[in-house]
């Protein structure tokens, strides 16, 4: 398998693709942003806070890893200046609209700069595919922290221990670049040894973390035992990137799932027994269902200079960062300076 080098967020580029019923006019302000390492939750609570708003919605979260461009709606800002440079996020005015609803955007458009040792094979490899895997990324909650389901596990299990252990721990890169939304609560803990504390008042997300860790273990579980197909609960349809695709798709693992007989609730419950966590915890989570694999677009592939350059479309909710596992091996690397020249490629201006 080639090895294949990310420098983030530099060489890892997001454009949401809006719907067109954001643009109706209403009581809302509309800005494009633009975040470079940090998460979406950050980057639109400090335009909001600049702009005096009290609140902001958007379609979806983006990446920290990457530099990343999306659409927030603004309520009632205190002032709407055509353009806000806050450092690492940056905005521009487009006007008065409807709100951004959440999940309302058609798919993301990544541009990616990898560095390997094998462009050709490497561009090839991707080429020879045309969908991927439904898995969560680990990125979902827009940290450097790859153990947010840990918090969920021992939410879920009790044990205090592991989650001092987890919030203790600096994963690489943490140190220098502090993108995770979760800063202030990793700091309390760090300084109290207190978890229950912080992680009980926002339970939410461990216990989302924890759904999608079963998820990916479930989904895994089937593509290794060569029987996804025969796991499918339904169909959905998607709209993305200007096309339709009818998918198969499951019910997230929730407490539906318990009580029920289906291929899919037998594997989920199965997977629960294994970590020891009663699908009654995933109780307060709303029902919904999620595609076993997804297509995408592949617009462009070239290679030159030890790099791939890729231009390619995804749906809402699928991972780059699956695409690229499922053609290499992928590394993750903090960004070296020499690489923002590569914003001439991108015809992206800072």
């Amino acid at each position: 398998m080639v090895r294949a080098i990310i420098e983030t967020p530099w060489g890892f580029r997001i454009f949401e693709l809006p719907s067109n019923s954001w643009f109706r006019e209403g009581g809302w302000h509309l800005y494009l942003l633009r975040k470079v390492g940090v998460a979406s939750t950050i980057a639109c609570w400090k335009l909001a806070r600049y702009l005096g708003a009290p609140r902001y919605s958007i379609a979806g979260l983006k990446d920290a890893h990457a530099i990343a461009y999306q659409y927030v709606s603004i309520v009632n800002p205190r002032v709407t200046p055509s353009y806000v440079d806050l450092g690492d996020v940056k905005a521009w005015y487009l006007g008065r609209s409807s709100m951004v609803k959440p999940g309302s955007h058609e798919g993301n458009l990544f541009k990616l700069i990898i560095k390997t040792e094998d462009p050709e094979r490497l561009c090839e490899n991707i080429k020879s595919i045309n969908v991927i895997p439904a898995y969560y990324g680990p990125q979902r909650f827009g940290i450097l922290r790859p153990s947010t389901h840990i918090y969920g596990l021992a939410l879920a299990l009790r044990e205090p221990g592991r989650l001092v252990r987890e919030y203790s721990y600096r994963y690489p890169l943490e140190g220098e670049y502090r993108l995770s939304y979760e800063d202030k609560s990793v700091e309390e803990v760090r300084r109290r040894k207190d978890p229950w504390v912080v992680v009980e008042s926002v339970p939410g997300i461990a216990l989302e973390a924890l759904q999608a860790y079963i998820f990916n273990r479930a989904l895994s579980e089937a593509i290794r035992g060569g029987y996804l197909d025969q796991v499918r609960e339904t169909l959905v349809r998607i709209r993305y990137c200007g096309v339709e695709a009818v998918l198969p798709a499951v019910r997230l693992p929730s407490r539906d799932l318990a009580t029920s007989s289906s291929k899919w609730a037998l594997l989920v419950k199965s997977i629960a027994e294994v970590e020891g966590v009663n699908l009654e915890l995933l109780k307060n989570l709303k029902p919904s269902l999620r595609p076993l694999y997804f297509p995408f677009k592949l617009r462009t592939c070239s290679v030159g200079d030890g790099l791939v350059k890729v231009t390619l479309c995804l749906p809402q909710g699928a991972y780059v960062t699956t695409l690229l596992k499922e053609v290499s091996v992928l590394e993750l690397r903090a960004p070296e300076k020499e690489v923002l020249e590569e914003e001439r490629y991108l015809g992206v201006e800072s």
